[in-house]
């Protein structure tokens, strides 16, 4: 069951990271009988699979950088920076922009 499972979850986590859509079947009894409803839906991209995701399969570009300790911010390819422990946040030329 090993590999097997390992593949289930890979495919799992790559649906979250990418979202996906599915039908979702309600019975309900009305008066002409037994009707079925069925509803297409969207679950959009996890932002927290994305990040598991290219950390592991791209680790030269994505994985943790730096071996600093609490505040220190790493460069990120999408020109924001980060500060472990917290969100993703703006550069401060952005920042100033906008006008904070």
């Amino acid at each position: 069951m090993g590999e097997e499972a390992d593949r289930l979850v890979e495919r799992a986590l790559f649906l979250m990271a990418t979202g996906y859509a599915y039908t979702e079947e309600r019975r309900s009894e009305g008066e002409k009988g037994e009707k079925i409803v069925r509803t297409r839906k969207q679950v959009p991209p996890n932002a927290s699979a994305i990040a598991l995701w290219l950390s592991h399969r791209m680790p030269e570009r994505w994985g943790k950088r730096g071996g600093g300790g609490a505040g220190e911010q790493s460069a990120h390819p999408a020109g924001r920076s980060w500060r472990r422990g917290r969100r993703w946040s703006f550069s401060r030329s952005v920042r100033s922009s906008a006008g904070r």
